[in-house]
């Protein structure tokens, strides 16, 4: 949860290991979506060693159903 505040501060602790995060805010989102995910998934691997799902979507329902 650490790695994804970097990004963003508006993150909501769903489970011990899942967490809905708005990047609405954020401006250089916005430029590169893709690009920012990738990121954080690589500090996640560096960092803790482990692989992560990452979906995004316009709702929490359509983020869960496309990090599968």
């Amino acid at each position: 949860m650490d790695i994804v505040k970097r990004y963003t501060d508006r993150v909501d602790e769903y489970s011990i290991d899942e967490c809905f995060a708005d990047f609405t805010h954020i401006e250089r989102f916005h430029e590169d979506p893709l690009g920012m995910l990738s990121k954080i998934k690589s500090d996640i691997k560096k960092e803790l060693g482990i692989t992560v799902s990452l979906g995004l979507g316009s709702t929490k329902v359509i983020a869960k159903t496309a990090s599968k």
